[in-house]
């Protein structure tokens, strides 16, 4: 799989709103309904940290031509 950055910092931004939005909810309270979403939500969110986690991180690639610096990013292959 190969991410673009853009692709990525999108995903970063979804992510930190969708932790702040769950870490924002007042604990568990006793109603069942209540106690179900609020574990449903942790877990899904704590789910996207371990596939973010799984996502390879962009190696930069630094190459030189008559004294020009070129700069691309490669993902690393596993």
């Amino acid at each position: 799989m190969h991410f673009t950055i853009q692709q990525l910092a999108t995903f970063y931004v979804c992510y930190t709103i969708a932790s702040a939005l769950v870490q924002a909810l007042p604990a568990p309270n006793g109603n069942q309904w209540y106690n179900t979403l609020y574990k449903f939500l942790s877990i899904l969110i704590s789910d996207f940290k371990s596939y973010a986690a799984s996502i390879p991180q962009p190696v930069p690639v630094v190459t030189t031509s008559a004294g020009k610096i070129t700069t691309t990013e490669v993902p690393v292959q596993k």
